[in-house]
């Protein structure tokens, strides 16, 4: 296939990307496939690769492949938007399970080359994207799997503080991150939300945190929304509150209870458009990142390119 360009995010995974680039590259020489390939080296530079790729392109890009996490696929999808019949692939390569949750695309990295090879001579698919706009910032942008409000933004937030701190070793870096968060759990404060879920306005009180869903998605291995579906022009909306920190904790680090907590405990909504505001100072993760704070607005649209993940 020519015009095949990889994208790959060296530090996802802790080193899980790169092996996982290399057992690829193996399989396109072997099989003699052409190919580009480029590496980020920073955040937010997948992103400006597939702007530059796109324009070296003349904007005649045809597919692009990421290999990385939740961020790497999200910084392609924002820097391909608005472009046309682009046909974008992904392989998981991060440290968590989040992305992998609900694809089709193998585990294994040469059987999922193999997949997506296939899937890119098919018809076209597109899928729903998540659009987000920060009222604080006054920017606007996309989400592929799901955003984040209160309680899980913080623990994004705080891996990113720690685990990113290149002056430690991993070792030390895992263990300042579960000494973090276990302090985040214990002091962090629920808080009151007002929402307006196409055009109904709503209010909840002792939020801990809302997850808002294009796929099925998982938070500490805890299953949100798992009927998501993200070609239905819906988006899915789990609040997780009323409840004490015992509870939460259980919820969180037994998930095989979550059940028993829906209903009261975890309300679940679907739609298409939503907009957030708190009380107080909430912040925002939109696929891993941190992106801001509250009042925010989403709305689902259908993406102009083929995304297959």
């Amino acid at each position: 296939m020519n015009g095949l360009f990889f994208i790959i995010n060296i530090k996802a995974g802790h080193g899980k990307s790169m092996r996982t680039w290399k057992k690829i590259k193996k399989e396109l020489e072997k099989r003699k496939i052409s190919y580009r390939s480029f590496y980020t080296e920073y955040a937010g530079h997948a992103e400006v690769l597939v702007r530059q790729i796109a324009t070296i392109q003349n904007y005649r890009l045809k597919t692009i492949i990421g290999i990385g996490g939740d961020g790497t696929i999200n910084e392609i999808v924002n820097g391909l938007n608005p472009l046309n019949k682009v046909q974008i692939g992904f392989i998981y390569a991060g440290s968590g399970k989040n992305s992998s949750r609900g694809t089709k695309i193998p585990s294994n990295s040469v059987r999922a080359l193999t997949y997506l090879m296939k899937q890119f001579t098919k018809s076209e698919v597109t899928i729903d994207l998540g659009d987000f706009h920060i009222e604080k910032k006054g920017s606007s942008r996309s989400f592929i799997n799901r955003l984040g409000l209160g309680l899980n933004a913080e623990l994004v937030d705080t891996k990113a503080k720690t685990l990113d701190n290149k002056n430690n070793s991993i070792f030390i870096r895992h263990v300042r991150f579960m000494t973090s968060s276990i302090k985040v759990l214990w002091n962090y404060q629920p808080f009151t939300i007002n929402m307006t879920v196409d055009g109904e306005l709503a209010s909840y009180e002792n939020v801990w945190f809302v997850t808002i869903s294009n796929r099925p998605n998982t938070e500490w291995n805890l299953l949100l929304s798992p009927n998501a579906i993200s070609t239905d022009g819906n988006i899915d909306i789990a609040i997780v509150s009323e409840m004490n920190r015992l509870k939460l904790l259980i919820l969180l680090f037994f998930p095989i209870f979550s059940k028993s907590f829906k209903g009261n405990a975890i309300k679940e909504l679907i739609c298409k458009e939503i907009s957030a505001n708190a009380e107080s100072n909430v912040l925002i993760h939109a696929d891993g990142d941190v992106v801001g704070e509250c009042p925010v607005k989403i709305s689902v649209k259908k993406s102009h390119t083929s995304i297959i993940i």
